[in-house]
């Protein structure tokens, strides 16, 4: 039943007044009565009593709705109802209630009984379209919100709301539809054109995207928000990127106090490596606004980028004057600090950050680097072992460890280390190939091969791993058509010395010896005082007949290894080829 019908006009009129500024948020007029009327309505005849008993508690729960107390208000609409059972305002009423406080189901059933008591209040299909939107109920969500723009064909927030549904429904094309239709009716609208603009890019329909936002920025030269849309459109691809930037340039020379703006536009010149371009929008923003701590950070990373290490140093102690607690900031010092070449100072900028930091592990690291370089592996290996006791998450800490163990040629500690590891971390391909390399260095060859394998399987372009047994392989002149196949993807990967040696020298075992003197040549280069290399050049050089070379190379190993007798030997051979 509607309320309008039920209630007397003088009692009806006093609860549309009150609602207009109380619970419900009603689409409906409100309607204007003069002082006299009201006070006329304030005081029922005897047979009113009960509707006036029925708005005595809807305006007591009013007010403790405005005090904040959702328990007071809803106690008072249930009393309300106890004198007027069957009004959809009231049950409206309680439903928001409800759902202020948290209590969905309370509020959905409130709802449900409004709907009975007027199956046309918009407001009932409204907020009942908003509940199940929001439990993910998408058709009736769709059902409820339709039924209410049938109800209110011009309400271009109840469209909207449908558009919404609809979308989450997965029917697009309706939407769309929908809009187009409004938008033909109501020509002025900006709202619907926004959302049909943004509809078409959800979808990826860019055109029609386009050419909807470039009509309404044409129709409304003045629409910012139109602008800002079309500009985060343009900065979505990067063939149109400029346009993106123009617009934004072009709205903050009309508003240049938008910082917000400002501070996105150098972001998307960061990103885009533009970094000189986002340097001038940066120093305008601080600018107008010298407190802005991102826009400074943001000049620090710049400074970093562009190997500035003075001014990224300043920077950054300027933020952190400011804000000691700014981790990020802190880390980047040290950062600044440590390509600077103030190994003492970055260190103190590293171990100025908390353990449990964000950014901690990583100063750890840096920290226990830098200590290296001064000579202090030792100090280095008690901060990772100690961070190590504490926490377990970080492979990386693992491998920094087993580094400097080899580094330190403490290689069974480092050994023990890397299996400790991968009891924690099984899957950790890094550690499963530092692993493989320490077994080598131990002599245990098969563990060894077999831990290469075992990174291959989870990661077949190794470049090391490959490296490792194609080289195997050609030492032990076994599977050398796999060798070569493994060392030239090596090779491909990775375009280093050592592994070009191994090219070379798999291509010897296979027979093809002038390509691998080419090979070997490139390697030596690259290699010019490692002896395995030099002997593998000299030895290629020999088999090829380029025993000139070979002799050369034969003495100058000879040079750094004298007695050896196997190069004497080798030596000998190549100039009786001479000879011959």
């Amino acid at each position: 039943m509607n309320p309008r019908r039920r209630f007397r006009l003088p009692l009806l009129l006093l609860i549309l007044l009150l609602g207009g500024c109380g619970l419900i948020r009603t689409t409906r007029p409100p309607v204007v009565i003069k002082p006299a009327a009201a006070a006329a309505a304030a005081a029922p005849a005897p047979e009113e009593s009960a509707a006036s008993q029925a708005l005595y508690y809807y305006s007591l729960a009013n007010l403790r709705a405005t005090d904040d107390d959702l328990e007071g208000a809803a106690a008072a609409l249930q009393k309300a109802r106890e004198f007027d059972p069957h009004s959809s305002y009231l049950d409206l009423a309680l439903a928001e209630v409800y759902l202020r406080q948290g209590n969905e189901e309370k509020g959905l059933r409130a709802v449900e009984d409004a709907q009975i008591d007027d199956p046309e209040s918009i407001e009932a299909h409204s907020l009942l379209g908003s509940i199940y939107l929001s439990r993910g109920n998408f058709p009736g969500a769709v059902e409820q919100f339709r039924a209410a723009v049938a109800l209110a064909p011009d309400d271009e927030d109840l469209l909207l709301q449908l558009v919404v549904a609809l979308t989450r429904k997965g029917d697009n094309g309706e939407a769309v539809d929908l809009l187009k239709g409004f938008i033909a009716g109501h020509p002025q609208t900006i709202d619907s054109r926004l959302a049909l603009a943004r509809l078409y890019r959800e979808t990826g329909l860019d055109a029609q995207a386009e050419k909807t936002y470039l009509q309404l920025v044409k129709d409304h030269p003045g629409l910012r928000e139109a602008r800002l849309e079309l500009g985060r459109f343009y900065e979505s691809r990067p063939a149109t990127l400029d346009q993106a930037l123009k617009i934004y340039r072009e709205l903050l020379a009309e508003v240049p106090s938008d910082t917000r703006l400002r501070n996105h536009l150098a972001a998307i010149l960061i990103n885009a490596g533009q970094l000189d371009a986002a340097r001038k929008e940066l120093e305008a923003l601080l600018a107008a606004a010298p407190g802005d701590l991102e826009a400074r950070r943001k000049l620090g990373l710049i400074a970093i980028e562009q190997e500035r290490w003075k001014e990224a140093v300043d920077l950054f102690r300027g933020l952190l004057e400011e804000r000691p607690d700014l981790d990020q900031a802190r880390y980047y010092l040290g950062i600044a600090l440590e390509r600077q070449g103030d190994a003492a100072g970055a260190i103190d900028a590293f171990a100025a950050i908390p353990g449990n930091s964000s950014f901690g592990d990583d100063a750890l690291m840096h920290r226990a680097y830098l200590l290296t370089t001064l000579k202090r592996s030792k100090e280095a290996i008690g901060l990772l072992e100690a961070r190590l006791a504490a926490t377990v998450d970080r492979p990386d800490l693992y491998l920094f460890l087993v580094s400097l163990y080899t580094g330190e040629g403490q290689e069974q500690q480092a050994l023990a280390k890397a299996e400790a590891g991968l009891k924690v971390f099984p899957d950790n391909l890094q550690l499963h190939y530092q692993h493989g390399v320490l077994l080598e260095r131990a002599g245990e060859h098969e563990r060894a091969a077999a831990e290469m394998e075992r990174v291959l399987k989870g990661d077949p372009e190794h470049a090391e791993a490959l490296n490792y047994l194609a080289y195997r392989w050609a030492e032990r002149n076994e599977n050398l058509p796999q060798a070569l196949k493994y060392a030239r993807l090596a090779l491909k990967k990775s375009d280093l010395p050592h592994i070009r040696d191994t090219l070379g020298w798999v291509l010897y075992r296979l027979g093809d010896f002038e390509a691998a003197v080419r090979e070997l040549q490139k390697a030596a280069a690259g290699l010019p005082d490692d002896p395995i290399v030099r002997e593998h050049l000299a030895d290629a050089c020999h088999a090829a007949g380029l025993d000139d070379l070979a002799v050369l190379y034969y003495r100058k190993l000879l040079e750094t290894k004298p007695g050896d007798k196997e190069l004497q030997q080798k030596l000998e051979k190549a100039l009786q080829q001479l000879k011959n």
